[in-house]
């Protein structure tokens, strides 16, 4: 955990045909939102994205049947169809 990070969601396994690594979700602490951390074994690559709304789910699953892990994510946030 780097400055500025909170204690983090649980880490994540990826391990399918398609990708082999960790994913990482940190709430942010001197900035509003969190950092969504993927690292790619294979490649040792590290992506990181931003994302500045509240969370309140975080989970891994094969959601369409394609045989690629999907990152789920439920964020906290208003949309065009909510009354003003």
């Amino acid at each position: 955990m780097q400055d500025g990070e909170a204690r983090p969601f649980l880490p994540g396994r990826i391990k399918d045909s398609f990708f082999d690594g960790s994913v990482m979700l940190v709430k942010l602490i001197s900035i509003p939102g969190y950092k969504l951390q993927v690292n790619d074994f294979s490649k040792r690559v590290e992506h990181d994205l931003y994302i500045p709304y509240p969370i309140y789910r975080f989970a891994l699953s094969d959601i369409n049947n394609d045989g690629k892990t999907d990152i789920l994510l439920g964020v906290l946030k208003t949309t065009h169809f909510d009354p003003e």
